[in-house]
């Protein structure tokens, strides 16, 4: 959840609540499609830099993040209706084990592997450069050539 609390890692806005109370469809669009747009330029960058082995790779891990959120958004279902209408009396651990499952992979995908931090947007400036994690195992270049 740290990717939805800290709207700066990826540079994406939020609508305005009096009540400051969010929910989890306020964040999750901006942050998915955040995600993918820089995914994209990272992916432009690296063509221009004619690093054709970091662009299989960054390939590689849009075709991964893509079947993600596409998992994840089919079991949404199951969040709305037992977190906002306390369905949840009605689930078993069985029924509600692949929407964990769908959410654990979904919030993995702003994850690194090597240190376990959050990717986050790195910028020079107001200039966007990379998307790296602390540790410097994720790095995104997104400067062209």
């Amino acid at each position: 959840m740290e990717i939805l609390r800290n709207r700066d890692a990826f540079n994406f806005s939020r609508t305005f609540k009096e009540n400051q109370r969010w929910e989890l469809d306020n964040f999750l669009p901006a942050a998915r499609g955040s995600y993918q747009d820089l995914l994209k330029k990272a992916k432009f960058a690296a063509d221009s830099w004619k690093n054709q082995k970091e662009l299989m790779r960054l390939k590689a891990i849009e075709d991964n993040s893509k079947r993600i959120f596409n998992h994840s958004q089919t079991e949404e279902w199951a969040v709305n209706i037992n977190v906002h209408y306390n369905n949840w009396t009605n689930f078993s651990v069985e029924d509600f084990r692949p929407v964990v499952g769908a959410f654990h992979d979904l919030f993995g995908v702003f994850k690194c592997d090597s240190c376990g931090g959050i990717i986050h947007l790195s910028k020079n400036g107001i200039t966007a450069e990379a998307v790296r994690c602390n540790f410097g195992a994720v790095n995104w270049n997104l400067v062209k050539k």
